[in-house]
């Protein structure tokens, strides 16, 4: 092992294996030296006189060097030396699910019951058990290996087509944990297929500049990036919901206005402190319009967050002097600061070429639709997408306050998701929608995909309501948001979400029993419908 990775007390000649730890995560997250670096994590005689912290971590450096063998070996003396330490076992599991290493995975579990079944859980939380043996896949194809490296090279070759920047130059990511340091220098040659294999391996992490040389891009970005308070550890469980809500509320909402717009969107997380939402072009396109169709998604969305910065790449119109101008991570790679693999979302089960062959489904926008797309941003042009026009169509009541109401926006993203609420979310949907004159049915829309969804608990809770509706103060006093309260004209007798819906009325609070009984059948009515529709046949 290398003198300079050492740091043993002259007086007791005890080596201190911490700094060992914190010296060798260095040197694997620089990617100066990939050989040394396995080469060290290789010593067997290191893992078991590390902390079990420190052997998981160990591990993941093994991972991070593209090793996985090495990294379940480790595992596996973990496991001999301390068997009760569940961390290892779900780190373990985890990493042989992602390989598809069935028969590995069943080893595994049978070390676990004779030594630790406690930890038995473990195996089933993960999804081990619809993973497909070996022996099924291939079974008969004696040529695999080449089947296998020829869909690899395929799946290379559309990465490299899709994200494709500068021609002649590319970056290298770079970090120091140390100094809690990272950033890029430039490798002023043609990015090849064995930098795309180390990049996708883990073993080096690359980016690429956007802008080519005639100020053109083949592909733009959405950088979504928690902002810099809420990047600590210690959060409150306010900011946790906060953060929670407007994650799932992005998500929503690019996803609906790029379906609107026609264009493609994958989102993927990038290893770092957000998302990049990740858009292609048919043929490269001025800078500049690929800026203004993306900003213009942007500018609907940002007004409604508080815990994350929206931004988006390329940053400038046109390359200035010598510059190479913006870049961005490429996907699936190892982010050096963080030590975190990112991943397209939603996570596939799976190898990186699992990952990768989401690929395939994408369709680059075409240069007359960003045309369209520039118009329509001028011009004000909103054209709903058919799903999200059914659903608004269905209960527009829900679709103005979600287009109106930033607050209840958020909440309602979460039940269209089928997202579980907080109890401070639930009494915001009870204290407000079940106000409108189809409240019950309403609020029965929205949580009846909620994961503890029990129709009579719903029943029980509508019925104890009295008063009136949840006003904006208190509604951002319960959701601890800090966005700007909205301005109405004559908020009387208080401001409060429902005066977005015309036709709501103070009286609508006062209904006859004749009234709510009818109101009962109809929902009634409604849910059994909707029980019906699961079991008919899918069109096509």
């Amino acid at each position: 092992m290398s003198e300079a990775l050492l740091n043993i007390d002259p007086k007791s000649g005890v080596l201190d294996y911490q700094l060992l730890v914190e010296r060798v995560r260095q040197l694997v997250l620089s990617g100066d030296d990939p050989d040394k670096a396995r080469r060290i994590l290789g010593k067997q005689a290191v893992w078991g006189a590390l902390s079990p912290k420190q052997c998981l971590e160990w591990s993941r450096l093994a991972q991070i060097c593209g090793d996985h063998d090495l990294a379940s070996e480790i595992l596996n003396t973990l496991h001999r030396i301390r068997p009760e330490y569940g961390d290892a076992w779900k780190e373990h599991v985890d990493l042989l699910v992602m390989l598809q290493k069935k028969e590995q995975l069943a080893g595994l579990k049978a070390l676990a019951g004779q030594i630790a079944p406690e930890c038995l859980p473990v195996f089933s939380a993960s999804g081990a058990d619809s993973i497909p043996s070996d022996a099924d896949a291939h079974e008969d194809d004696i040529d695999s290996p080449f089947v296998h490296l020829k869909h690899e090279e395929g799946l290379i070759d559309l990465y490299a087509r899709l994200f494709h920047g500068r021609q002649e130059c590319f970056a290298r990511q770079w970090a120091n944990t140390k100094e809690k340091t990272s950033g890029y220098v430039p490798v002023r040659r043609p990015m090849t297929d064995k930098d795309i294999r180390d990049h996708l391996r883990g073993t080096m992490t690359y980016g690429i500049y956007l802008l080519q040389e005639d100020s053109r891009v083949s592909l733009g970005v959405i950088d979504v990036d928690l902002v810099k308070p809420l990047r600590q550890s210690q959060l409150s469980v306010g900011q946790k919901n906060t953060i929670r809500r407007e994650q799932h509320y992005i998500f929503q909402q690019v996803r609906e206005l790029s379906s609107r717009a026609g264009m493609t969107c994958l989102p993927e997380f990038s290893g770092g402190k957000g998302y990049h939402f990740w858009y292609f072009f048919h043929e490269p396109i001025s800078a500049s319009r690929a800026r203004n169709v993306l900003t213009a998604m942007t500018k609907k969305i940002a007004p409604d967050l508080t815990s994350f910065h929206l931004e988006v790449f390329p940053k400038q119109d046109r390359l200035a002097g010598k510059g190479l101008g913006n870049l961005v991570k490429l996907p699936l790679g190892i982010h050096r600061k963080t030590g975190k693999l990112s991943y397209f979302i939603p996570k596939i089960q799976g190898d990186v070429w699992a990952q990768m062959a989401v690929l395939k489904d994408i369709e680059p926008v075409s240069e007359s639709l960003v045309t369209v797309q520039e118009k329509q941003s001028r011009d004000a042009v909103v054209s709903l997408h058919p799903r999200y026009e059914e659903w608004c169509t269905t209960y527009p009541e829900l679709g103005t306050l979600v287009n109106m109401c930033p607050a209840l926006g958020q909440v309602i993203a979460l039940c269209r998701e089928g997202r579980p609420l907080s109890l401070k979310e639930e009494k915001v949907v009870f204290g407000t929608i079940a106000f409108l004159t189809r409240g019950k049915l309403l609020v029965h829309a929205l949580l009846k995909d909620q994961p503890e969804y029990n129709p009579h608990l719903v029943d029980l809770k509508l019925s104890r309501l009295r008063g009136t509706p949840l006003g904006c103060k208190r509604i951002h006093a319960l959701l601890e948001c800090t966005l700007d309260y909205c301005v109405f004209e004559s908020p009387e007798p208080y401001a409060h979400p429902l005066l977005y819906c015309k036709k709501w009325l103070l009286s609508d609070m006062t209904r006859s029993e004749k009234t709510e009984n009818l109101q009962d059948a109809l929902m009634q009515l409604q849910q059994s419908l909707d029980v019906v529709r699961l079991f008919l046949p899918k069109p096509g």
